[in-house]
């Protein structure tokens, strides 16, 4: 068969494709809506004995997008602070890893081996 022979003939299948039955249609919604779980209930509002500055706190929280959202600022403000800060700035970092100076801390020590030829 060529190309053209099965084109036309997919063509015609496609013309007269067969609409299902509003009884179909029905019974699969009814397993469908069986299938879904039930909302659970509601619980009885309990009074909150906050103080208020943790509802303000909460309420602020939850305006910003929530626990999640408002986890991430801290690394964000130090991605910021190491990006715009300038190196002279660092120094004391640099302290804090190597007690020696960074000048003079040295990461691969032995690529000297591998790097030369002969």
């Amino acid at each position: 068969m060529s190309d053209q022979i099965l084109e036309d003939l997919f063509g015609v299948a496609r013309a007269a494709a067969p609409a299902p039955s509003a009884g179909l249609m029905a019974r699969v919604l009814a397993d469908a809506y069986e299938a879904q779980p039930l909302p659970a209930p509601a619980a009885p509002a309990a009074a909150v004995t906050r103080p208020g500055w943790r509802l303000l706190l909460a309420a602020m929280v939850d305006g910003l997008g929530g626990a999640g959202a408002v986890a991430g600022w801290p690394a964000a403000a130090a991605g910021l602070f190491f990006g715009y800060a300038s190196p002279e700035a660092l120094d004391w970092l640099a302290g804090a890893v190597s007690p020696s100076g960074a000048d003079s801390y040295e990461l691969l020590s032995a690529a000297d081996l591998f790097l030369t030829e002969g």
